[in-house]
């Protein structure tokens, strides 16, 4: 999307965020919203196809939360269910993991 919650999210909280979109132009709006919110140089912005199965998802360790945006057939998808078993799964620092899904 166009980074307005990452934003937000970061600003309120002080903490990293990671942006995902397939849309390399949403992207670049992500990209401009985050350096008018002043929160870029904590955020990593990231290609991808959530509907892709076979994409690595390793990524998603380093995260303890997720906000998602996605119609109900990307949420019934196993490139998604992959991507936020990855995030509800994984070790680390942080035991306790948050996904608040969307739906529009």
């Amino acid at each position: 999307g166009d980074g307005r919650w990452l934003a937000h999210v970061m600003k309120e909280t002080g903490c990293r965020g990671v942006g995902v979109d397939i849309s390399e132009v949403r992207l670049a709006d992500a990209e401009v919203t985050l350096r008018a919110a002043g929160v870029r140089d904590r955020a990593t912005l990231r290609r991808h196809d959530l509907l892709d199965e076979d994409a690595d998802v390793a990524w998603v360790s380093a995260c303890s939360a997720a906000l998602v945006f996605l119609t109900p057939p990307m949420l019934a998808s196993r490139g998604v269910r992959a991507l936020l078993g990855a995030l509800l799964s994984s070790g680390g620092a942080r035991s306790e993991r948050t996904v608040m899904c969307y739906e529009f």
